[in-house]
């Protein structure tokens, strides 16, 4: 008598298609990458630095003190944080971009049957979350300059 063997049921991989578990973990990977680099970290201190520094005086018109009204804290902040968010920006979605070809994995992964938008769409909402963070950041920063 032949043993009989028992045959596993095959099932398609669903590499190709769009995956949420693999979305967030790559969502979170990217985020903590942006978040937590020394660069990002001492671009953002000295841009909250540049910042304080014009929030702490306010003249009106004719060299006259006055408070620091709403429109006047954004327009110190835009004024003095705009640079600052375009090096952040700037910087780091060259960073997300070659970030592959810097480890020299570019190649194995454009290889794998993964999709490009579960590859790209990480990469931008992790900018956005970062720059949401560095946003959020300054509106307290401003909150504060203005209840003092």
């Amino acid at each position: 008598m032949i043993p009989t063997t028992q045959y596993q049921k095959f099932t398609q991989n669903s590499s190709t298609k769009f995956s949420w578990t693999q979305f967030f973990h790559l969502l979170k990977f990217e985020t903590k990458s942006i978040i937590k680099n020394p660069t990002f970290i001492i671009i953002a201190i000295l841009g909250l630095m540049n910042m304080s520094a014009s929030l702490t005086s306010f003249t009106g018109r004719y060299g006259g003190s006055q408070y620091p009204v709403t429109y006047d804290v954004i327009d110190a902040i835009r004024g003095s944080f705009y640079l600052f968010l375009i090096g952040i920006i700037t910087f780091y979605t060259g960073v997300l971009v070659w970030k592959e070809r810097d480890a020299k994995v570019n190649e194995i992964q454009d290889a794998t049957p993964v999709q490009s938008l579960n590859l790209f769409l990480p990469k931008l909402l992790a900018m956005i979350i970062a720059l949401a963070c560095v946003l959020s950041t300054t509106i307290l920063v401003g909150v504060i300059a203005q209840t003092f």
